[in-house]
């Protein structure tokens, strides 16, 4: 029988919440209060700041569904997502936190759609490459690319350490 969902990112991405409230304390600021079930899954943010600022956490990817192993260099940008609705990238988020090993990368929300409609190309691939739209054969309305973290590096940004 055929594995068709593992709960490996669901992990991944309730460990990245709970590592940005943790980091949000560390540096001092108040814990941010989390979304309903709504706003995270139809609006597409996680936590609202005490400035208002709502923020949508990504935790380490994996490259592929079957790989063990999460890697922070690699960045995955949902413009569609699997139902055939706007991405998180399109989401009403103002700040996206991107988690690595030892902080997380905060970038505005429209800057990252600015520079992910710049950097990916349209054209498709059925295996995730850099630069390239991609989208799993099984999930013919997805639509998500990949980035470099160095493109959000040379960016306008915020690191906030863990």
């Amino acid at each position: 029988m055929k594995v068709i969902y593992d709960n490996k990112s669901q992990i991944v991405g309730d460990t990245g919440e709970n590592n940005f409230v943790k980091a949000c304390l560390k540096q001092g600021w108040d814990k941010p209060k989390p979304s309903g079930e709504k706003q995270n899954k139809y609006e597409h943010w996680d936590f609202q700041l005490s400035n208002g600022s709502k923020v949508d956490v990504k935790g380490c990817k994996r490259l592929n569904r079957h790989d063990n192993e999460s890697r922070s260099d690699i960045i995955y940008i949902e413009f569609v997502g699997i139902a055939g609705y706007k991405g998180w990238v399109y989401g009403e988020s103002d700040i996206i936190a991107f988690e690595t090993e030892s902080k997380f990368v905060l970038i505005s929300t429209k800057r990252l759609q600015k520079i992910s409609r710049k950097l990916i190309s349209r054209e498709f691939t059925r295996t995730p490459k850099l630069y390239k739209s991609y989208c799993r054969s099984s999930r013919p309305l997805e639509r998500v690319g990949l980035l470099h973290i160095d493109d959000i590096l040379k960016e306008d940004h915020y690191i906030l350490k863990k």
